[in-house]
């Protein structure tokens, strides 16, 4: 057993005062089931590393030791680790990260140790397993002060409130852009969810890959934000609360689906970096508003001008949109520079794929005929009914039923947007389609056929 001692805090990642000794004690890759029974007369010891491993428990001679501050037991097979450890009160760094945990460390929330700060929970997509039988409903009334906590990959469904128990938390990653195992991904449909509107102190948020649709207008409780990681989810749009983050300096929203940002989006002039590439971006705020803007990545949109003011930006990619990319060296060098960790990407200009934003036309009167047809039938099918029904006063009233099921295009969510703003009024955006209109006035206005008796022809007079 090699046990290193350091008089440098700074290369073992705990925090020890000068002159202070971290000693070190590194099991990894060991292929160890369970721990040295020596391990107990490490009494100074401050550092244990038994990542990658075998263990199935933590052994009572962990348990023993007072002093760790950084513990990492990942990559083992961990399923719980509920005793409270002599080093409760020490410990700094834990790392649970990669284990079959079917609970949180119990300890953690009912004893909170005030100099916890790092907790890994990550990859362990069976964490949740325990909270049956009000398990779950007990722990949710324990505040965890931890500040840095990861728990991606933990497949957390239905138990969403726990993340409200960080109250103190300061760095929070729910999600990952690592495209492995996604299975067990956390699915968090809004942001901020329910609880976690508590954790007001929160600096940095990472939920890519949740599948996230919305972000609520209570994110402008966020007010420390200063990055957030959003890629690779289901966005079609920001609310205008998000304006009010202030403090924003990086804002990652790569692989969605939206179309344009809030109109107050330059109030976030200490922007840094903002990567919207892989979205349906048709327009973007002044460039010019963003004085300290390093990093701009615009790939794969449907721009069709080049932005402005984008000279002292040194990372910036403009291709795969409907203009023509620049070609001069200078942007070639600092596109080359924003692709160093990117593959896959593509130069020049998108084709551009042409769509009607009108309503789609009939191509023939029989197309027309058919549609009447199907729409007497279903107005026929909804007359039948029974004599109190007959009697009532509402059934002679005519009223439209609009028979359009399909969702709202994110195109015309777009122009409806831009009405509301009194940017342009498109003539051929109407809230109910003209065709739709003509089949109400004809069930409202049926045409009346006379019956006439006798014979008319081009040969007959008035007296016959």
């Amino acid at each position: 057993m090699e046990v290193e001692h350091s008089q440098n805090s700074k290369n073992t990642g705990t925090r020890e005062g000068p002159g202070q000794k971290s000693i070190k004690l590194d099991l990894c890759r060991k292929q160890l089931n369970r721990l040295p029974e020596n391990l107990s007369l490490q009494l100074s010891l401050t550092e244990l590393y038994l990542s990658h491993n075998r263990l199935c428990e933590v052994s009572h001679v962990l348990l023993t030791l007072k002093n760790i501050k950084t513990l990492d037991l990942s990559y083992n097979e961990l399923q719980y680790f509920d005793d409270t450890p002599s080093f409760c009160s020490q410990i700094q760094s834990l790392n649970l990260s990669n284990n079959k945990l079917k609970s949180p460390p119990y300890w953690v929330w009912t004893e909170s140790p005030n100099n916890l700060e790092f907790l890994d929970l990550s990859y362990n997509p069976c964490l949740t397993h325990s909270f049956q039988d009000g398990y779950f409903e007990e722990l949710l009334q324990y505040e965890c002060l931890v500040t840095h906590v990861k728990i991606n990959n933990c497949y957390i469904v239905n138990h969403l409130e726990l993340l409200g128990t960080f109250v103190m938390i300061k760095e929070l990653d729910i999600g990952t852009e690592e495209l492995t195992n996604l299975k067990f991904a956390n699915i968090v449909p809004e942001i901020p969810y329910r609880k976690l509107e508590k954790c007001s102190s929160i600096e940095r948020l990472n939920a890519s890959n949740t599948d996230v649709f919305l972000v609520n207008p209570s994110i402008s409780l966020f007010k420390n934000l200063y990055e957030l990681n959003l890629t690779q989810n289901r966005l079609c749009g920001l609310p205008n609360e998000f304006c009010e983050l202030l403090n924003l300096e990086v804002v990652l929203l790569s692989y969605n689906n939206i179309m344009y940002l809030p109109d107050k989006f330059d109030k976030l002039n200490k922007l840094r970096i903002l990567c919207i590439d892989g979205n349906e971006m048709c327009m973007l705020p002044n460039m010019a508003n963003f004085p300290q803007l390093v990093k701009l990545d615009l790939y794969d949109n449907k721009l069709y001008d080049v932005p402005d003011s984008i000279e002292n930006i040194l990372e910036i990619d403009l291709a795969q949109n409907y203009f023509n990319e620049p070609s001069e060296d200078q942007y070639i060098s600092r596109r080359n520079k924003l692709r160093i960790n990117k593959e896959n990407r593509f130069d020049g200009r998108k084709e551009e794929i042409e769509r009607s934003d009108t309503p789609k036309s009939r191509e023939s009167e029989e197309e027309f005929s058919n549609a009447d047809n199907e729409c007497i039938e279903e107005y026929n099918r909804n007359s039948e009914s029974s004599e109190e029904d007959w009697d009532s006063d509402e059934y002679w009233v005519p009223h439209y039923i609009n028979h359009l099921g399909a969702p709202q295009s994110p195109w015309l969510s777009f122009v409806y947007h831009k009405m509301a703003g009194g940017s342009f009024c498109p003539m051929d955006v109407h809230p109910v389609s003209i065709f739709e209109k003509v089949k109400y006035e004809k069930l409202c206005y049926p045409q009346v056929e006379k019956e006439v008796e006798g014979q008319f022809d081009d040969y007959s007079s008035d007296e016959s």
